[in-house]
């Protein structure tokens, strides 16, 4: 346990697709969060790893808020690609073309966005 309320951990990963078990052993650094969930009207945990071990440089409570904040970017494009129809985001090959593709994907966003206000409003 971590004076920030963390603990390391061992966490073993075996691989059964092989003839031979193969075992392997990692060593993250464990931070339990509780989140509320909206839409379900409740709380639950989450167990985050990580291997930036160092409690002090990083703190568990700055870590949380920055999980939290990254989740809101993958639902956001989890949505987007959910209503655009489109599964693999992003296949430029690229910085241009990314930088292109993902202006017409907040723009697709925005429409989206723009259309539902306008059906909620009528």
């Amino acid at each position: 346990m971590l004076r920030d309320g963390s603990a390391l951990v061992e966490v073993t990963l075996e691989d059964k697709s092989r003839r031979r078990q193969y075992l392997k052993h990692l060593h993250p650094r464990e931070i339990q969060v509780e989140v509320w969930h909206q839409d379900q009207n409740k709380k639950s945990e989450l167990r985050l790893w990580t291997t930036l071990l160092d409690e002090n440089k990083y703190p568990a409570p700055e870590l949380a808020q920055l999980y939290a904040q990254r989740w809101k970017a993958e639902l956001f494009f989890h949505q987007l690609k959910a209503h655009t129809h489109c599964d693999n985001l992003m296949r430029s090959g690229s910085i241009e073309g990314a930088q292109a593709e993902f202006e017409a994907l907040i723009m697709a966003a925005s429409l989206l966005t723009a259309q539902r206000l306008s059906l909620a409003k009528a």
